[in-house]
């Protein structure tokens, strides 16, 4: 089967459907939590009528193989998506205080369920009472991702655009080898025959000699049987804080790079820089920030520097504020720079509440420069390299040209403190460009918690009422905000 790129695209999704990504605006999740409902599927009946569809989707009891069912959602272009919940409704006949389930995130590969993404067992479970025939419950199961534990799960997790599956497990209570009622769960349809997207999909898992252990060893994911199911979605809603992406300029090219490090005594420290512009009109936060390190460093550290603007240059004398890095993912890819094998790390940034609760502000119409960097141990044989973007030449087009100012550098050698910084030697004749992905998201509107109180004369939120908020105003006009 030919699999698409990581982050595939969900081809031919009617419009229709995308104009529904933004259909509820706030909402709440499971157990209060405050989010964003990017895609809601539907509501199932209420009450549950004797002759629901609902789908198996469950491990032990009446389903000792196991048996998986999965659903898709899309996600729009242009925006990261920070996940906050995954909330579905389902029958069971779990006993009461043994109810558990599973849900696990896959990227789309063709159509179907493709590679496994994320795995959520942390659930908020609310119990609605018997729906009057066998022996089945309603419950709805809310998967928190604040919740969870384990790797790559903490802190949030960012998805770009594109279409996802989501299946969501029952799990047994284990009562039925022991002479209790043998248990199932079934994931309730939405209660209007509709499909946004592909329909829903299954995959049988097959015996393992063990109990109580599964395999889907060798299975391929199919569609549901018609027949019984019917052609509709399954319930269930995702939560996310959207990010709109400012800048992205792809990346990474293993054949571009540029010292990156900060160490200890005795360690060649250095820096990268590259700049991105904040549109004029309106103030931005900081949201997201993504990019890509080489390094040795054991254990991999990288810390976010943001600097002011000095013409076509970081600020050399005004401090940078600086963030600890959210997520270090290996990528698998290594490189070898200097005859030293480095790992190459995606670095992943959401943490930025610089300054108590409110988080950093972009101004508008200003230039900011970022330098993300590896944290040296104190080994003078740790290395940290920051990766080029992908570039844009000629035809086919792989990738991005550089299109403000190129990257910037300076360092320390051996204690020796230099921070003046200086444009980035070209490399391969080309000028070198940091490949990173940059989101913000607009400032709240007055009011909502984390803003600072508004004030409608002070046109520019500085927090005083001059002559600058009359020029902020005037130049805003005839710039057309």
């Amino acid at each position: 089967m030919r699999c698409a790129r990581d982050r595939s695209f969900l081809l031919g999704l009617r419009t229709w459907a995308i104009a529904l990504l933004t259909l509820a605006g706030p909402a709440l999740a499971g157990g209060g939590v405050p989010c964003d409902c990017t895609w809601l599927n539907g509501a199932p009946d209420n009450p549950v009528p004797a002759d629901v569809r609902a789908i198996i989707s469950h491990e032990g009891g009446l389903v000792p193989l196991g048996l998986k069912a999965a659903d898709d959602f899309y996600l729009q272009p242009g925006d990261i998506h920070k996940l906050i919940s995954i909330s579905a409704e389902a029958l069971t006949s779990t006993t009461p205080g043994l109810v558990k389930a599973r849900l696990e995130l896959y990227a789309d590969c063709d159509g179907r369920p493709g590679a496994l993404l994320h795995t959520f067992r942390t659930a908020q479970i609310v119990e609605s009472g018997p729906v009057g025939f066998d022996n089945l419950r309603r419950v709805s199961f809310t998967f928190v991702i604040a919740d969870q534990s384990g790797p790559g799960l903490d802190p949030p997790i960012a998805l770009r655009e594109g279409a996802y599956w989501v299946s969501l497990i029952g799990l047994s209570d284990n009562l039925c080898p022991t002479g209790g009622p043998c248990d199932q769960t079934a994931w309730l349809p939405v209660a209007a025959a509709q499909v946004m997207g592909r329909p829903p999909m299954k995959i049988s898992g097959v015996p393992t000699g063990v109990y109580n252990q599964y395999s889907y060893a060798g299975q391929i994911w199919q569609p549901l049987d018609e027949c019984c199911s019917g052609c509709a979605d399954l319930s269930f809603k995702v939560c996310t804080e959207p990010c709109r992406i400012l800048h992205d300029s792809g990346g990474p090219d293993l054949t571009r790079f540029s010292r990156s490090l900060s160490g200890g005594p005795g360690v060649v420290e250095a820096r990268t820089a590259d700049d991105f512009l904040v549109p004029p009109c309106t103030d931005r936060q900081l949201c997201y920030v993504q990019t890509y390190l080489a390094t040795n460093c054991n254990p991999p550290r990288a810390r976010l520097d943001i600097y002011d603007a000095d013409c076509n240059l970081p600020a050399t004398f005004s401090p940078p504020i600086t963030f600890e890095a959210s997520r270090l993912t290996d990528t698998g890819q290594t490189v070898t720079i200097d005859g030293a094998l480095l790992r190459v790390y995606s670095v992943e940034f959401w943490n930025f509440n610089a300054f108590g609760p409110v988080p950093l502000t972009l101004q508008a119409r200003l230039n900011y420069w970022l330098s993300v960097y590896a944290v040296s141990s104190g080994s003078i044989a740790e290395r940290g390299y920051i990766l080029g973007a992908l570039r844009c030449d000629q035809p086919p087009c792989p990738g991005t040209l550089v299109i403000r100012n190129p990257a910037a550098e300076s360092g320390l050698a051996f204690g020796i403190l230099d921070h003046t910084w200086r444009t980035a030697a070209p490399i391969g004749g080309f000028p070198f460009d940091i490949g990173f992905t940059l989101a913000v998201k607009p400032l709240p509107p007055p009011g909502v918690i984390n803003a600072l109180p508004a004030c409608p004369v002070d046109f520019n939120n500085s927090g005083n009422v001059n002559t600058q908020d009359v020029f902020d105003f005037l130049n805003a006009w005839f710039t057309g905000c």
